[in-house]
């Protein structure tokens, strides 16, 4: 697993990972009807456990390998974006103080913000949007209320 983090990032193997690359070499041995585990089961489920971390941890927008993925759900880039929109968000929420106070309808501080971001370059995806409201909603910056 080590050898698939970044260079920059440590990644460790949990105690229960270790138990799993122990159950996988056992069950391995169990296929083969054998009584022993061998050096063969173990190297079988590492491999396994490789690839599955590889398949899990894969970006699909990139196509490299990112832990993050695994740990949190989301890749780095994503993360980032949603940061970014986040502080999007926040600035235009200061701009328009008074009217934040007062509510603002979800969907019309969507399109400012596809506005705001086409005018630096960048799209917005809804998926997106909705995931740095609810962060700020997380942090208790805004509060969301359901129709």
């Amino acid at each position: 697993m080590r050898g698939i983090g970044s260079a920059f990032k440590t990644i460790t193997a949990t105690p229960r990972q270790l138990e799993s690359l122990i159950r996988l070499s056992e069950a391995h041995a169990k296929l083969r009807l054998s009584p022993y585990v061998e050096l063969s089961d173990v190297e079988e489920a590492e491999r396994l456990i490789r690839v599955a971390t590889h398949t899990a941890a894969t970006d699909p927008m990139t196509g490299k390998i990112d832990m993050d993925i695994i740990t949190s759900g989301m890749s780095a880039q994503v993360r980032e974006t949603v940061k970014q929109l986040g502080n999007l968000i926040k600035s235009l929420l200061r701009e328009n103080a008074e009217a934040a106070r007062k509510g603002i309808v979800s969907d019309g501080l969507y399109e400012q913000v596809k506005l705001r971001a086409e005018k630096n370059g960048q799209q917005v995806s809804e998926i997106d949007y909705r995931a740095a409201l609810k962060d700020l909603e997380e942090q208790q910056i805004v509060g969301l209320y359901k129709h």
